[in-house]
C-alpha cells in the first residue's frame, strides 16, 4: 500500500511501532528509550502532529495494520525527517523507502532543504540515510524526556567541508562487492531478494538481510564482503560468513534483559 497521511486512529499504532522498532534497532538503554518514546510519541505530542500544518506524518499498512512510520517537519527554514520507523516483523518490504520518500517529496515542495535526523545509537540509520545521497553534516546533543542524547544530521545539499567525517577507516564501512540488482540463489537452491533496508555491521563489510519473495520469510543474509549468502547465527545474534569470514558483532550495550525487551 502506498503512504497515507496518518489519522487520530493511527496514534497508538504509532506509539507501537515506534517502541518496537527502537528497541529492535537502538542501543539505548531501558530508561533512555522510554523516556524518548513517552516524549515524542506521547498522546499529546502525537495529537499536536496531526494538527501542525507544518509536521508530516505518514503511515504505511499491511493488510490493514499500520506497519511503518515517518515524522518530519518543517522547522528554521529546513524540511527535517525527524523519526522512521518499521515494525521489525514487518521489515524487508520496502516499507521504509516508500515512507522516506514520500517524506522526502511533501517536504521538498517548497524548494525547502530537506535533512534527515538520527540518534548516534540508531546503528543502521547512517548507512540508510547515505543510500538517498545524505551525508552526515553535524553531531549535536538533544534531550528527550529528561535524558541526554547524541543526535546526528544528514543533508542532502552539504558543502564537502561541511561533512562530518564518520568511520570511514572503520573495517566494515563499505560493501567491497557490487549489490546486486536481483534476486540471489542461496547455496541451498533457494531464490532470495536483498533488502538494502535492512543492514547489519560486519568486521569487514556489511551484511543485509536476505527475504523469500514468495512468502515474506527472512533467509538469513547477504555479505556485501564476498557476495555469499552462507552465514551462520549464534545465541549470541553473533553472525559471519562462511566464505570470507565477515562477521557482525553486537553492541553490547543492547544486550539487555530479555524479560524487559
Amino acid at each position: 500500500m502506498s503512504p497515507r497521511p496518518a489519522e487520530t486512529a493511527d496514534t497508538d499504532r504509532i506509539r507501537t511501532v515506534a517502541e518496537s522498532a527502537m528497541t529492535a534497532s537502538y542501543s539505548l538503554s531501558p530508561r533512555e528509550l522510554d523516556a524518548v518514546v513517552e516524549d515524542q510519541f506521547g498522546p499529546e505530542r502525537l495529537d499536536t502532529w496531526l494538527e501542525d500544518a507544518d509536521s508530516v506524518l505518514f503511515v504505511r499498512e499491511d493488510e490493514g495494520t499500520v506497519v511503518a512510520v515517518v515524522k518530519g517537519g518543517r522547522r528554521d527554514g529546513y524540511g527535517n525527517v525527524d523519526w522512521l520507523f518499521v515494525d521489525p516483523e514487518h521489515r524487508g518490504k520496502g516499507h521504509a523507502t516508500a515512507l522516506l520518500e514520500a517524506a522526502i517529496e511533501e517536504l521538498e515542495r517548497d524548494d525547502t532543504q530537506v535533512r534527515a535526523l538520527a540518534l548516534a545509537s540508531n546503528q543502521e540509520g547512517e548507512a540508510f540515510f547515505e543510500r538517498f545521497s545524505f551525508e552526515r553534516v553535524e553531531e549535536r546533543e538533544v534531550e528527550y524526556g529528561g535524558e541526554n542524547l547524541t543526535e546526528h544530521v544528514y543533508s542532502r545539499d552539504a558543502d564537502r567541508s561541511d561533512v562530518v567525517d564518520g568511520d570511514d577507516d572503520t573495517p566494515g564501512s563499505e560493501e567491497a562487492v557490487e549489490f546486486p540488482d536481483d534476486d540471489v540463489t542461496n547455496d541451498d537452491g533457494t531464490e532470495v531478494r536483498v533488502d538494502r533496508d535492512e543492514r547489519r555491521s560486519g568486521t569487514k563489510a556489511p551484511f543485509f538481510a536476505t527475504y523469500v519473495d514468495d512468502t515474506g520469510e527472512q533467509h538469513g543474509f547477504f555479505c556485501s564482503n564476498c557476495g555469499g549468502t552462507e552465514t551462520a547465527m549464534d545465541g549470541m545474534e553473533r553472525l559471519a560468513c562462511q566464505d570470507c569470514g565477515n562477521e557482525h558483532r553486537p553492541d553490547g550495550s543492547e544486550q539487555y534483559d530479555d524479560g524487559y525487551l
